[in-house]
This record gives structure tokens, sequence and C-alpha cells, in this order.
């Protein structure tokens, strides 16, 4: 099966990361889940931190979720997948991080 071409959309909030996956051609199907940051906290000096090593959402860990939840289910959905937790779906101990 060839795998269709898929819509995301990502948002930063103010403790995590909001992300919309949906099917080019069925946008009545919606992945909806949300991730921590995943990041450091570094001083640059006295009461002020700056964020070090943020998990970046790229095309293979979009890729790592629609497979996981399985293209077929996806792309014949007709309402909202809820995933909750990116996390603890996928390992993402390989994820890009900001520098």
């Amino acid at each position: 099966m060839r795998i269709p071409s898929f819509v995301v959309h990502a948002k930063g909030n103010d403790n995590w990361i909001s992300l919309t996956i949906w099917p080019l051609n069925n946008d009545d199907s919606r992945i909806v889940g949300i991730m921590g940051y995943h990041h450091n906290l570094e001083e640059t000096h006295e009461g002020y931190y700056i964020l070090k090593n943020q998990i970046i959402i790229t095309n293979r860990l979009v890729k790592k979720i629609i497979m996981k939840l399985g293209v077929k289910k996806i792309v014949n959905n007709h309402g909202q997948i809820d995933i909750g937790a990116i996390e603890n779906l996928v390992d993402i101990s390989d994820a890009v991080r900001a520098e």
C-alpha cells in the first residue's frame, strides 16, 4: 500500500506541543496528540533561563506515529483519533533536538 500524503500542524503551547495530522484526501480524519518539550533549562544569568535541546517535530516522528496507528485505519476513519501523549505511543529517544 502506498502511503498517502498527510498534512501536519504543530503548535507550541506553554508546556507542550499540540500535534494534528490528517490525510490530504480525508480532512474528516484527524490524529490529535500532545507531547512535552523535553528540554533542559540552562541559567544564562541570575534568575534568567533559556531552554535547550527541545524536541523538534520532524517528518520522521510523524511517520512513526502514522505507522504505529496504521495508514488504513487513519485514511478510512471519519472522526478524531485522540492519541494523548505521543511519548506513550512511540519511542522519542532518537528525536531531533534543537541546539
